[in-house]
């Protein structure tokens, strides 16, 4: 009975509570192990990414809350423990070294999903959203596939060139012409654009108009989530055939042991 109320206070079913007591350590026990990754440890200001510093304080504009709720991160760490499955080990000890849940994440003045550093090796994923809501798994799951491609992206030197022709020879994001266009995008300043209008241009959403990365992001995180959508994608539409192939080729590259992810895209 203390267990529920308990639980109940915390917002969470009594199923939640005691997948925190019986399984949350040996999921983190066994990522750290495996792929030599620290998960949740919170780090101190002197380790942030040199993005984040200003000297030695953050800047005023950036918001850095670690997540120190025991059962946020339970949940955080039940999902990573799926999704990094997808991931051949040996990219996961080369490439990051870090993955850490935040209660708050405030960059450059607008609330961060998620975000990475080449540098330090990690990634940040938020567990609140704008509003101060619990994300869902979803989310989270989305988020790491997203922030680890960006680091396979600059470590590996994915071609801009080469994925722009995917399109066109003139192929031009909203931000190529509007600098600013990603700063408005965040703060709710863009009108929503038509999905079609979005997948015709090869765009899976329209965060994508922001550039090379976030577009690139953007398929991670479908083919690592979504494989029965994307197959659907690519059967629909030319340019998202093509952007796929791409992404798979650059990631097969890396590593032939993503090619499990593309099975159940290609068959």
């Amino acid at each position: 009975m203390l267990l529920e109320l308990c639980a109940y206070l915390y917002g969470f079913q009594f199923a939640d509570l005691l997948y925190y007591i019986t399984r949350f350590e040996q999921q983190r026990s066994y990522i750290e192990q495996t792929y030599r990754l620290d998960v949740l440890q919170s780090i101190k200001t002197k380790q942030y990414p040199q993005e984040w510093l200003n000297g030695n304080q953050l800047k005023p504009y950036h918001s850095v809350v670690f997540e120190d709720n025991p059962f946020f991160q339970s949940r955080f760490a039940s999902v990573i423990y799926q999704e990094i499955d997808k991931i051949p080990p040996k990219v996961i000890v080369d490439n990051l070294t870090g993955l850490y849940a935040i209660r708050q994440l405030v960059l450059n003045g607008s609330h961060a999903g998620g975000t990475y550093s080449v540098d330090k090796k990690s990634i940040f994923i938020s567990t609140k959203n704008k509003n101060n809501r619990n994300v869902k798994k979803g989310f989270i799951k989305r988020a790491f596939h997203h922030e680890l491609s960006s680091i396979l992206m600059h470590n590996f030197k994915l071609s801009e060139e080469r994925w722009r022709s995917a399109q066109s020879n003139h192929f031009l994001y909203k931000a190529d012409s509007d600098p600013a266009y990603e700063w408005m995008f965040l703060r709710g300043h863009i009108d929503p654009v038509d999905k079609y209008q979005l997948l015709d241009r090869g765009l899976l959403n329209q965060y994508s108009e922001t550039g090379v990365e976030n577009d690139f992001n953007t398929y991670a995180e479908v083919i690592f989530t979504e494989p029965k959508r994307m197959k659907k994608l690519i059967k629909k539409y030319p340019v998202i055939q093509r952007k796929y192939q791409i992404f798979k080729a650059f990631y097969l590259a890396i590593d032939p042991g993503f090619s499990k992810v593309f099975n159940l895209i290609d068959k």
